[in-house]
């Protein structure tokens, strides 16, 4: 309930964008969000590409907020073949899909950089054609935000846990 979501745009209207734009936006939530006295970052990121060691570098420094990304749609392909899904970082989760019968997504990746997975096919989310559209997706970046918000409320009820903390209470 006392969540603030702060939305950063990085990649175009049609969901493509470059590496450096994600890592802007990343750098741009991580020092415009106070750390510290009590603030709980969690950094939900539904993008994934080719690997990029910058932008895996980026989210190997954050220690002190959370980072959820999507496994990837690559129908069974490993997840650590991409960026940011494969990306060695301490306080990162790496989401996979299941579908409504608790199966993996035919389209999810997989591997042993997929931490957990959620649910992701024909999620309702926001649409683009008006400001109350809505659309049906499928894809790990549907499932990456239930975890994000499974973490939240995790750590609310958390008082002064640090990331690696909160993320060992979701798996436990």
């Amino acid at each position: 309930p006392n969540v603030i979501i702060v939305p950063v745009k990085v990649l175009n209207d049609k969901g493509y964008g470059s590496w450096s734009n994600v890592i802007k936006g990343i750098q741009w939530s991580i020092s415009e969000t106070e750390s510290g006295a009590g603030n709980k970052r969690i950094l939900s990121m539904s993008l994934g590409g080719s690997q990029n060691k910058a932008l895996d570098k980026v989210l190997s420094t954050i220690d002190d907020a959370i980072v959820v990304v999507a496994a990837g749609n690559g129908y069974g392909d490993d997840a650590c073949n991409y960026s940011p899904a494969g990306a060695d970082a301490n306080n990162m989760v790496t989401v996979g899909s299941i579908d409504s019968d608790d199966h993996v997504s035919e389209f999810s990746s997989e591997g042993k950089c997929v931490d957990i997975m959620a649910p992701g096919g024909e999620i309702i989310a926001a649409g683009i054609k008006n400001p109350s559209s809505t659309d049906i997706m499928s894809g790990t970046s549907m499932a990456t935000p239930h975890v994000a918000g499974i973490l939240a409320q995790i750590w609310q009820k958390m008082d002064s846990s640090s990331p690696e903390d909160v993320i060992q209470e979701l798996y436990d």
